[in-house]
C-alpha cells in the first residue's frame, strides 16, 4: 500500500510538472508575438488596430531595402538609411509589407515586358530595313513604300514574335527609324499618304506617275467623246 501511494505521489508531481512546463512555452510564445502598445508601422506610420508585427529576421530587411529600390521609393530608402530593421525594431502591419512585395513584383515584370518588347521591336526593324533594301535592289523597279503598309507589316511581325501591342505603332517614329537605317531614303507626303522612296528612285516613280496619270486622262477623254 505505501509503495502505491508513493507511485501515485510522485505520478502526481510530475503531470504538475509537465503542464506548468506547457504553461511556460505558451507564455514565451505569446510574448513573442506581442507588440509594443503606441508604435506605428514603419510603412504606412499608422497604428490603427490592426496587430503589429517586429522585424525579426535581416532577410526581411534586405528584401525590404531591394524592394524599396525597386520601386523607386525615396521616401522608405531614407528610413532604411537610419539602420537596419532589425536593431530599429520596426513594427509593420502584415498588409504593408505585402503591398510593398507586390508593387516590387509588379515593377520587375513591367521592366522585364518593356524589355523584351524593345528587343523584339529592334529585330522587327532590322528585317523592315532587309525588305526595304531588297526590294530597292530588284532590277526593273523603283519601289515607292506607303509608310501605313509599313506600319503594318511591323505590328503583324510583332505579334508573330509574341508581342501585343497595347496601342497603335507609331508611324512618325517608325519613318524616322527607318530613315536613320536607310540614308539614302526620303519621304514625302501625298495627300494623307507618306510615301518612301530612294533617292534614285523617285525620278522613275514620279515619271511612271505621270504615265499613269497620263492614261488615265486619255481614258477619260476618251469617254467623253463617245
Amino acid at each position: 500500500m505505501l509503495r502505491r501511494a508513493e507511485k501515485r505521489l510522485i505520478a502526481s508531481s510530475s503531470a504538475f510538472g509537465s503542464t506548468d512546463n506547457v504553461s511556460g512555452k505558451r507564455a514565451r510564445t505569446h510574448s513573442s508575438e506581442a507588440t509594443t502598445s503606441g508604435t506605428s508601422c514603419f510603412f504606412c506610420g499608422k497604428s490603427g488596430t490592426e496587430t503589429l508585427h517586429e522585424v525579426a529576421t535581416f532577410q526581411v530587411d534586405t528584401r525590404v531595402r531591394k524592394c524599396a529600390a525597386q520601386v523607386g521609393d525615396n521616401e522608405l530608402m531614407a528610413r532604411l538609411s537610419m539602420g537596419d530593421m532589425v536593431a530599429l525594431e520596426a513594427k509593420y502591419h502584415s498588409k504593408c509589407l505585402l503591398a510593398l512585395y507586390y508593387r516590387a513584383k509588379t515593377t520587375v515584370e513591367a521592366e522585364q515586358k518593356t524589355d523584351h518588347e524593345g528587343v523584339m521591336s529592334r529585330i522587327v526593324l532590322a528585317e523592315l530595313v532587309l525588305y526595304i533594301e531588297e526590294t530597292h535592289l530588284e532590277e526593273g523597279t523603283a519601289p515607292v513604300f506607303r509608310l501605313a503598309d509599313l506600319a503594318k507589316l511591323y505590328t503583324t511581325r510583332m505579334e508573330e514574335l509574341g508581342v501585343a501591342l497595347c496601342k497603335k505603332v507609331n508611324s512618325t517614329r517608325l519613318k524616322e527609324r527607318l530613315l536613320a537605317q536607310l540614308p539614302g531614303l526620303r519621304s514625302q507626303s501625298k495627300g494623307r499618304d507618306v510615301l518612301l522612296a530612294f533617292d534614285e528612285d523617285i525620278g522613275e516613280a514620279l515619271g511612271k506617275a505621270c504615265e499613269q496619270d497620263c492614261e488615265t486622262e486619255a481614258v477619260h477623254l476618251a469617254v467623253l467623246h463617245r
